[in-house]
């Protein structure tokens, strides 16, 4: 990707479609993807804008889905799940899946009926700056197995849920295991980020400054990864394209 003219007037756009390299032309661009892959997909981003893209790393993320012969243990001690749910684990939480029902699908709202349970880890190194502890705990995430991950579940399941008698061996259908190797974007923190925060600039704010005819969006620019900070960054950069280019 790359701007078109001096200042730019449009952006060129080259992707693959099947086995071939297709191009476009366009006005102006909004990308919208990890910002640390930025300085390899958009010619001539300013070495400012690198340096701070570089920053932006990701927090590694498992989730697991585990199906439920039934859901009685849950209702015997009235419990949908918690955080933080026990020392000697890495899951942070453990919820049942939330009840939703839509279109031909509806939710099993008798507890004799199989349910599922969402479980969710975020692998980093304690006592580590978070962008340090993260790449450490990447590298822990990918050298575990799928067996490490079910062991960990079903021991965590027998301790929580052993007062509502369940079994791990009887009530455990299946499991689902995904690992996001680059998942949340890391938030801001004292102490580690005091070279810009609270006053910044901030990395992802200047990552996201507009280049030319092409605009940033994405969880980055606000380095918050919640769906209400990717729709202001989405609002800001289409407001950009609109806005006359800068000279």
């Amino acid at each position: 990707m790359k701007n078109l003219g001096d200042p730019a007037t449009e952006v060129e756009v080259t992707y693959v479609q099947g086995s071939r390299l297709e191009t476009v032309r366009a006005k102006g661009v909004i990308m919208a993807c990890w910002y640390s892959m930025v300085p390899y997909v958009v010619d001539g981003y300013p070495d400012v804008q690198k340096k701070a893209a570089d920053f932006m790393g990701r927090v590694p993320l498992v989730y697991a889905t585990v199906q439920l012969r039934n859901r009685r243990a849950f209702d015997k001690i009235a419990v949908w799940g918690g955080r933080q749910v026990g020392p000697g684990t890495e899951w942070v939480s453990m919820f049942l899946d939330y009840p939703v029902s839509m279109g031909g699908y509806g939710y099993p709202m008798n507890l004799e009926e199989p349910g599922l349970l969402h479980l969710t880890a975020t692998p980093t190194r304690s006592g580590m700056p978070p962008r340090e502890g993260s790449m450490i705990g990447r590298q822990d995430m990918y050298g575990k197995s799928f067996a490490d991950f079910e062991r960990s579940i079903r021991e965590l399941t027998a301790r929580s849920l052993a007062a509502g008698g369940f079994d791990p061996a009887e009530d455990i259908q299946a499991i689902t295991i995904n690992r996001w190797a680059h998942g949340y974007s890391i938030e801001y923190t004292l102490p580690w980020d005091r070279d810009f925060y609270p006053d910044g600039p901030f990395p992802g704010e200047v990552a996201a400054w507009r280049f030319g005819r092409i605009s940033f969006a994405n969880t980055d620019r606000y380095s918050v990864a919640y769906t209400d900070y990717a729709i202001d960054a989405a609002y800001a950069a289409a407001n950009e394209q609109l806005a006359p280019s800068p000279l």
